[in-house]
């Protein structure tokens, strides 16, 4: 659930990209990006927390995949990516580095 969901504001595809972002993050690190230890703790996470940096959890990954997860899980919608597209090519510069 992104933010803007968490805090009944209007939706559109940006929601979508978060909630993409979420996922990617737990396939790479096997956690959630985002973990309390009741509904309201991971809630308020969601809304005023930065998810923990990978290298808790990974040894090594691209450096730029850090940044591309960051905008994909920026609390504002503003400031996350605009399009599956710009995600995508964002993500294909990490693979390609």
């Amino acid at each position: 659930m992104a933010p803007e969901q968490v805090n009944a504001q209007p939706i559109d595809a940006r929601t979508d990209l978060f909630s993409t972002g979420v996922v990617l993050y737990q396939l790479f690190t096997n956690h959630l990006p985002f973990e309390g230890e009741n509904t309201a703790t991971t809630l308020l996470k969601i809304v005023h927390e930065p998810p923990p940096p990978l290298a808790k959890f990974l040894p090594s990954y691209p450096p730029e995949m850090e940044q591309v997860l960051l905008r994909a899980l920026a609390k504002s919608p503003d400031e996350r990516y605009s399009s599956a597209d710009e995600f995508a090519l964002d993500l294909r510069s990490c693979r390609d580095n």
